[in-house]
């Protein structure tokens, strides 16, 4: 399930499944441009999207509130090309 494509409490309600059916130990990776919008209808790469983001802080938040250990967390600001705005990406290392 992609999260920019769900709104937030779709995006909790997915790694509430994700915790689920991991195994105890398993890994996972999660990814997603921060900010702080919910299910908001943005042009993308030339097609309207709908998207969800969230601060770092608020998403480190839910994925412990879903029981994830965060093992490595990172940003990257990276300007996409064709004159978009430059934009932080978040990713994620977890454990279940």
């Amino acid at each position: 399930m992609s999260a920019s494509r769900v709104p937030t409490d779709g995006v909790r309600q997915a790694l509430g499944m994700l915790r689920r059916v991991l195994r105890p130990g398993g890994y996972f990776l999660v990814s997603m441009v921060e900010g702080d919008i919910d299910y908001e209808s943005l042009e993308f790469m030339g097609q309207m999207a709908r998207l969800t983001a969230f601060p770092q802080a608020a998403l480190e938040a839910l994925l412990r509130e879903q029981e994830f250990e965060v093992l490595d967390a990172r940003g990257v600001s990276l300007t996409p090309r064709g004159g978009a705005e430059p934009e932080r990406q978040l990713f994620y290392r977890c454990r279940n």
